[in-house]
């Protein structure tokens, strides 16, 4: 009879494997499933190397960039336009929001003082480094005899017919040089919010929609940069673009890591922008050499993969 009850135990058919951890105090039970399994064909991903002529840059001049910033605030409120001129407020009629503003919008704001708020509204006059408000009618007419016209109107918030829309309309703008830290990665704004640099645009909370330039202004000044490594690199990059292109050197006392992100222009050349905020690529095979290379020595082991120098 005991025979049969341990047959019956080794037999017996497993549907998980339990695992305890008895190196510390803490408990720590793992249970893995034996009859769930997992997919094991994850897409396979063909990479594609090649050599390429490079010189690699460090911006070591950047302290200070010019931050422009604007910020609509808009207050505004719906009225039905009825029978006989007669008026009443409608459902969500009241609403408070935040005008969105894209760089060109801001630039535009900034150089001429005018801004459309809609197709048909167009604000002007407005000053540089302000706050100004400004009282308008988005939608509709009323008449000084308290006649009105509703129209159909539309915002983010919905969409409503035979509607009067007033509003209040305070816009700041802003612009002044803010601190770069470059270490960081970070750029200083008057409020005291940091943002990322590379990103050149970030929403302050305090002064609303904010652009910078990511490299100096005086974008032909080469002095401004350093060529810290000029020769060949392995450029490694996926068949089908989806994935990151690295650029990697392992050759005697230099060797680097570095991922690219984006691109941008310099004065003719174009530069393949990194992960570390102080570090650019130029293809020498396109687009020929920057300048002579630098005699600093520089230990570009600190710019492996994500380690990054203060």
């Amino acid at each position: 009879m005991l025979s049969l009850v341990v047959l019956c135990i080794l037999t017996t058919q497993a549907s998980a494997l339990v695992g305890y951890d008895y190196g510390s105090r803490t408990l720590n039970v793992s249970t893995f499933s034996t009859i769930d399994s997992l997919d094991c064909n994850p897409e396979e991903i063909q990479p594609t190397a090649e050599t390429r002529n490079i010189q690699l840059l460090q911006l070591s001049d950047f302290n200070s960039a010019q931050v422009t910033q604007c910020k609509l605030e808009i207050d505004r409120t719906i009225y039905y336009c009825g029978m006989h001129s007669h008026t009443s407020i409608v459902a969500n009629g009241r609403r408070q929001y935040l005008f969105p503003s894209t760089r060109e919008t801001c630039t535009s704001l900034h150089t001429t003082g005018a801004i459309f708020i809609n197709p048909a509204t167009q604000i002007t006059g407005v000053r540089a480094n302000s706050t100004t408000h400004y009282s308008l009618t988005l939608a509709g007419t009323i008449g000084p005899d308290g006649t009105c016209s509703g129209t159909s109107y539309s915002d983010p918030h919905g969409t409503w017919n035979n509607a009067i829309v007033q509003a209040v309309v305070k816009i700041s703008i802003r612009n002044y040089k803010a601190t770069v830290k470059l270490s960081s990665n970070q750029i200083i704004l008057q409020s005291g919010q940091r943002c990322e640099l590379q990103t050149g645009n970030c929403l302050d909370s305090e002064n609303g929609y904010t652009y910078w330039n990511t490299l100096p202004t005086d974008y032909c000044n080469f002095r401004k940069y350093d060529v810290l490594y000029d020769g060949k690199v392995n450029r490694v990059s996926s068949r089908k673009r989806e994935g990151p292109t690295i650029y990697t050197v392992t050759s005697g006392e230099t060797v680097f890591a570095l991922t690219q992100t984006t691109t941008t222009t310099l004065c003719g050349f174009t530069l393949i922008k990194t992960e570390h905020p102080k570090l650019f690529i130029i293809d020498v095979n396109r687009n020929g050499r920057f300048k002579p290379a630098s005699t600093i020595s520089v230990n570009l082991a600190c710019y492996v993969m994500l380690c990054t120098c203060s």
